[in-house]
């Protein structure tokens, strides 16, 4: 969905007359009325006051590019800021085959084909959540970046908990954010370039900052945003934050590897003594979940042997004990 200049002038929520509008917009009263129709039956909130004008509900927070790329160009990073896109992931792979691709940085208002794990849409209403994509090329083998996207959610989740200590932020192997069960976001990590070594990595990360009540419509599974928890950060702020805490994951882990986030994973696992089952092929494994070991590998405990389930081989679900 795209905003339209209109929506930009109405996103504070604040009244604005016709004639404002229209002056700003370069047009008509009447043509305005048309373009609020227009919002309307796109499924925007906008309020008529007579003799006084319009304003949408709930109010919306717009990225402010400037600002952003001023705060992150200080950190070494490049940023592009997107209204829409198809996906950012696939933006920053396109800017890794155009050599461009470390520490580049995209956001976008919007992505009409958001992805999570094994292809799964994530769905994220315009203009209130986090959608962003982080670059950076390791010089390593690809071996070598087991454990990664682990290290990743444990990087966001201190991030969060720094912000708001209550927070009680759950991670769910391989790669959601939970706040009491119920979904806060996902990371999704794609490698590009040579298996061998150096690995362009890929990190995508989606997070609810807001969440209306038709939007759970939407949504598969139980989901929850940070303002439902009282966390009043701004979505420019969220942004810088979690961006330079991606940043400093990935230096972090090119040092000391997933050994520097094994311990506060331990902290965070929202599986850990849960029953579980897991599918390997056509074969499903009904265990407990014992955390997870150096590499980042899924432990479960079944039948008195412990298993090890790696990332991208198995989907993991709940079950309850027999």
């Amino acid at each position: 969905m795209k905003a339209g200049p209109l929506l930009h002038l109405l996103a504070a929520g604040e009244l604005c007359s016709g004639e404002m509008l229209g002056q700003a917009l370069g047009i008509s009263r009447a043509a305005v009325w048309k373009q609020v129709q227009a919002l309307r039956q796109q499924g925007w909130v906008v309020e008529t006051v007579p003799r006084q004008g319009y304003r949408l509900r709930p109010p919306i927070e717009l990225l402010s590019v400037a600002d952003l790329q001023a705060r992150l160009a200080a950190a070494g990073l490049r940023l592009s800021v997107h209204e829409e896109t198809t996906s950012t992931n696939a933006d920053v792979l396109q800017a890794f085959a155009a050599g461009q691709g470390h520490a580049q940085v995209v956001l976008a208002e919007s992505q009409t084909q958001g992805r999570g794990r094994h292809g799964r849409s994530w769905y994220a209403p315009y203009a209130r959540n986090f959608i962003g994509s982080l670059g950076w090329r390791f010089e390593m083998a690809a071996a070598q970046l087991a454990g990664l996207s682990l290290a990743l959610g444990v990087a966001v989740a201190r991030c969060l908990e720094e912000l708001q200590p209550t927070l009680a932020i759950g991670l769910k192997w391989p790669n959601d954010l939970q706040i009491g069960g119920r979904k806060l976001g996902g990371l999704l990590v794609e490698l590009a370039g040579d298996a061998a070594g150096p690995c362009e990595v890929v990190i995508g990360l989606g997070l609810n900052h807001h969440l209306d009540s038709k939007d759970h419509a939407h949504i598969d599974q139980a989901a929850i945003a940070l303002a439902a928890c009282g966390c009043e950060i701004t979505r420019q702020d969220l942004a810088v934050r979690l961006v330079l805490a991606l940043r400093d994951a990935c230096k972090q882990f090119t040092e000391s590897g997933f050994a520097a986030f094994h311990g506060d994973y331990a902290r965070y696992d929202s599986l850990r003594d849960r029953p579980l089952q897991a599918w390997r092929g056509q074969e499903r494994l009904l265990g407990y979940g014992r955390g997870v070991d150096e590499q980042g590998a899924l432990c479960i405990e079944s039948m008195g042997q412990l298993w090890r389930v790696h990332s991208g081989e198995v989907s993991v679900r709940e079950h309850l004990a027999a």
